[in-house]
């Protein structure tokens, strides 16, 4: 296991995205000097210690301490982001089991692209600490959601589309770019997300766009223009009017109702 506290001693080194060239590939033999993290993005992976063999599926991961013998025990095809790092355990802390599994790869993402741009942009040993800490503690995060019953492929479809669009509302993206992140035809997916929640995927993301800019709204002084260009809209007419319609107020008027209700209490 792998102990994380405010104190933990950890030093982010380098990370990547590999994707084996073929059904034939096998992880390399080599010494492993610091901890590596494996996410399973596809396929299976499977590689060993010097002490224990493993078999990382799709949607799962693994955290290998440092070995004297890290080796592939059989050829497979997979595809998976990995990060090295250096820690000095500690005995108090969140416990961070060395394997495990995650339910949405889409919540894991702007952290990897996040350690992934800083660790390009700005080389900041402190930020990319930092950041990919974050990423280990959106990971644990993900193992601690509620396990309810299985759901079946349509289901799941729904639910992954849906955290796509709760990570995207600040895009203008369409449904063919949803179609072409999942892998689907666009009049596929949109008939499956209609059945399946009773509305289509444009009022789905007309929402969740104004569910952030009601929260931005009451709580922030941003102003209508910029909220408009953060949200994906070409102008703050066509959001003004977008919000009007959904939330029954302008955006102005909205703003001042919140603050005298907030004035109130």
């Amino acid at each position: 296991m792998l102990v994380l506290s405010k104190e933990t001693s950890m030093t982010f080194l380098f990370c990547g995205l590999f994707e084996a060239p073929s059904a034939e590939w096998t992880h390399l033999t080599r010494e492993l000097n610091e901890y590596e993290l494996m996410i399973v993005t596809e396929g299976t992976l499977y590689i060993a210690s010097d002490k224990e063999e493993y078999e990382v599926s799709e949607g799962h991961y693994l955290l290998m301490p440092p070995t004297p013998h890290q080796h592939g025990t059989k050829s497979s095809f997979c595809r998976f982001y990995w990060f090295h790092f250096e820690h000095t355990d500690l005995e108090n802390g969140l416990v961070f089991p060395l394997k495990g599994c995650f339910s949405d790869l889409n919540r894991l993402m702007p952290f990897i692209r996040s350690l992934q741009d800083a660790d390009r942009t700005y080389h900041n040993p402190d930020l990319n600490n930092a950041v990919f800490r974050a990423l280990l503690l959106a990971l644990l995060s993900e193992q601690k959601q509620p396990v309810g019953e299985k759901k079946n492929h349509s289901d799941r479809l729904c639910e992954e589309i849906k955290n796509y669009m709760e990570w995207n509302y600040f895009s203008n993206i369409k449904i063919s770019d949803i179609a072409d992140y999942f892998g689907y035809h666009e009049k596929y997916v949109s008939s499956l997300f209609h059945k399946q929640t009773g509305t289509t995927l444009k009022q789905y993301l007309s929402d969740t766009k104004m569910k952030y800019a009601c929260r931005a709204l009451s709580t922030t002084d941003i102003s209508v223009n910029q909220l408009s260009i953060h949200l994906g809209f070409s102008d703050s007419h066509n959001f003004s009017t977008a919000f009007k319609r959904i939330v029954g107020l302008s955006p102005s008027a909205y703003r001042l109702q919140c603050r005298a209700s907030q004035s109130d209490q």
